[in-house]
């Protein structure tokens, strides 16, 4: 089974899975490539302008991120983005 998600490396606040896990994988993008995606997801599916989803993402989609990858290095594996 394959498992995708923000926090399964984090293990605080109540997110400790990693004893459900036989591997966990991190996909290493650097940050700003990252937000740049998250744009643009934003604007396609709340039909938003670039404004509005920098907005958005400098609420908490910016510390999320930060968390996320404050946590790669428990990752058993660094893959990186060829995207």
């Amino acid at each position: 089974m394959l498992i995708e998600g923000l926090y399964l490396l984090h293990k605080d606040d109540g997110w400790d899975v990693s004893g459900l896990l036989d591997e966990c994988w991190f996909l290493d993008v650097p940050l700003h490539t990252a937000l740049q995606r998250l744009q643009a997801r934003h604007m396609a599916a709340w039909g938003i302008n670039a404004e509005q989803a920098q907005a958005r993402i400098a609420g908490s989609d910016v510390l999320n991120a930060q968390l996320v990858q404050g946590h790669r290095e428990r990752a058993d594996a660094l893959v990186g983005d060829s995207m």
